[in-house]
């Protein structure tokens, strides 16, 4: 039962962190669109959140490691 908890937990991370990924390149480049002079201070803090989403899966899937 907690091989499928696992399995189940990892799938949703995966699933947030492609969200979370697509949700922040379309906000770069909305932001980059309306601002040209701003994407290469963008451009890092936009890598920067990148970085943090799939550390948040990575930790998931740590995670489900462990509960199994």
């Amino acid at each position: 039962m907690t091989g499928n908890i696992a399995i189940i937990a990892i799938a949703i991370a995966a699933a947030a962190a492609a969200l979370g990924d697509g949700i922040i390149v379309q906000s770069f480049l909305s932001a980059s669109a309306r601002q040209p002079e701003m994407e290469a201070r963008l451009f890092s803090r936009m890598i920067i959140g990148i970085a943090f989403v799939e550390a948040t899966f990575f930790i998931a899937l740590a995670m489900s490691f462990v509960i199994k």
